[in-house]
């Protein structure tokens, strides 16, 4: 019964690990995916912000002369013969719409990328070069200006803060999936100790069908197999009274026929044997008797027992002496 409660214990401990486990796994995957996300939606919205900012910039110059494409190669420094790179279509879309919001027109800007080079003064400093062409309406190409936005932060990158409210969102997801696997393992827990108590005691109350479906469902179970048993053993109890009730009258008459007999030898032998016979008989009423009305379990002074044995045991003629004992009560 030990090993059976040690092992259904490690069962439900091992229960609560895994559902641990498996909530902590899911909810941290889930909270890398939301954060992932909102960090790309922030990056995006940064570079549409720093997009925008350039594109009125560059708006404000057009605005500021009366040949818009003067007035940008005016207000930004020249490329210098920097290789262009990949068109950038979301900044030349905002640069047309900043001109269109202003009604600037004569001038068309498109943006590209910088295939080599590194815009600002300083050169750590992270920056977006692009070089813009103006080509003034019915007029040649100017020369190429060079312009330069602020880098967004990769989506992956946390600051400070950032890292700050993770570790807590962490510890929240932790603390919320071990009670969750706590309060989810509880009930299983619940029921191995009733299957365990049903085992040394089958009139016990009925196991409580709480927690997950398949766990109410195993607790029914328990509880129908717990009535079922009671039936069973008291059918049982009831055959066994009534059988040996009924046994007691036909070795009544055995037993007064027996005592005819002239042989005194013969009639010895079998009226010891009826006499086994009814000590059996006995034996099941009394067996009866107690499973219909169990006695309380009392202790027993082992000391007060083995005394007892010892001074039948001394009547019948047998060499026993109880010496010395060890004072222990069996519960």
């Amino acid at each position: 019964m030990a090993r059976l409660r040690r092992d259904v214990g490690r069962a439900a401990d091992g229960s609560t690990v895994r559902l641990f486990l498996l909530l902590l796994v899911g909810a941290m995957a889930a909270a890398a995916v939301t954060f992932l996300a909102l960090q790309v939606g922030h990056h995006r919205g940064l570079k549409r912000a720093h997009e925008f900012t350039t594109a009125e910039r560059i708006g404000d110059l057009a605005q500021s002369d009366d040949d818009p494409a003067a007035g940008v190669a005016a207000g930004l420094p020249p490329a210098r013969g920097q290789r262009l790179g990949p068109p950038d279509a979301a900044l030349t879309q905002a640069v047309a719409a900043a001109l269109d919001r202003r009604g600037v027109s004569g001038v068309t800007v498109r943006a590209y990328e910088a295939a080599d080079a590194v815009c600002g003064a300083d050169p750590g400093e992270r920056l977006r070069c692009r070089i813009l062409t103006l080509t003034p309406d019915g007029g040649p190409a100017m020369a190429p200006v060079a312009v330069s936005l602020p880098a967004a932060p990769r989506p992956w990158s946390l600051g400070g803060e950032s890292a700050a409210l993770l570790a807590a969102g962490l510890a929240a997801v932790i603390a919320t999936a071990w009670l969750a696997s706590h309060r989810a393992a509880a009930p299983l827990a619940r029921l191995s100790a009733g299957a365990l108590a049903l085992g040394r005691d089958l009139d016990r109350p009925p196991l409580v069908e709480e927690g997950a479906r398949e766990v109410r469902q195993a607790a029914a179970a328990l509880n129908v197999m717990q009535t079922r048993l009671r039936a069973m053993i008291a059918e049982r109890t009831r055959v066994l009274a009534a059988v040996a009730h009924d046994l007691q009258t036909p070795l009544t008459r055995m037993r007064l026929r027996v005592e005819k007999i002239g042989d005194d030898g013969l009639r010895a032998q079998l009226i010891a044997d009826l006499a086994a016979m009814q000590h059996l008989v006995r034996e099941g009423l009394d067996l009866a008797r107690i499973e219909t009305a169990p006695e309380p379990v009392v202790p027993v002074d082992l000391d007060a027992l083995l005394s007892a044995l010892c001074e039948d045991a001394a009547d019948a003629g047998q060499p026993v002496v109880f010496a010395q004992g060890c004072g222990a009560v069996l519960p």
